[in-house]
């Protein structure tokens, strides 16, 4: 109780290394940008899409470290309002950048 999804794939990718993934704020806009999303962040359904991406995508014994650098790249690169896709280690891949719509996703 007072543990949700992302709490709980947090402590459990970082801590135990499980491929449990931890999808906040940061890591939605992060894989909605990434791989061109539209669908709304809000509703509960595109969360779990989003869980279920996160989770077919991290790779084997590195969770914690790679639920780690999506947290970071949303937080320091990947930002709401400020997207800097010229410093993103990403950036050659990111469809929604590819597509223009970074600002918008």
């Amino acid at each position: 109780r007072g543990v949700g999804p992302y709490t709980a794939g947090a402590i459990m990718s970082i801590a135990f290394n499980r491929p449990e993934p931890a999808v906040d704020g940061n890591v939605m806009r992060v894989l909605s940008r990434y791989f061109c999303l539209e669908d709304n962040i809000a509703k509960p359904s595109t969360r779990i899409k989003i869980e279920k991406l996160a989770k077919s995508l991290i790779p084997e014994g590195a969770a914690g470290d790679f639920n780690q650098a999506l947290m970071e790249l949303g937080a320091l690169v990947c930002t709401p309002k400020s997207p800097g896709c010229l410093t993103c280690p990403v950036m050659a891949h990111c469809e929604g950048r590819m597509a223009g719509k970074e600002h918008t996703l």
